[in-house]
């Protein structure tokens, strides 16, 4: 709960640039050029969210395998001394 958690707090941050990026550069692209270090970071941004959100699904699940394979090997060296 912790991890989803903490990509939920990612993904506010990224959200509120993702926010300001969209408030200097509009909702979409007319035909004005826009700024585009903005739009650049804008789309970082996104591909960051897309990331955190992906690892933030996965990274538990992968987890909670990893710690029930140790707990097994733990408990047969238990038994085996």
């Amino acid at each position: 709960m912790r991890t989803y958690g903490f990509g939920a707090l990612q993904l506010l941050w990224i959200g509120l640039l993702l926010a300001v990026c969209t408030w200097s550069n509009g909702f979409r692209f007319t035909w004005y050029l826009p700024d585009f270090a903005i739009a650049h970071v804008q789309l970082m941004a996104i591909v960051q969210a897309m990331c955190v959100a992906a690892l933030t699904i996965f990274l538990p699940v992968v987890v909670v395998i990893a710690q029930r394979l140790l707990l097994v090997i733990s408990d047969r060296r238990a038994l085996s001394q």
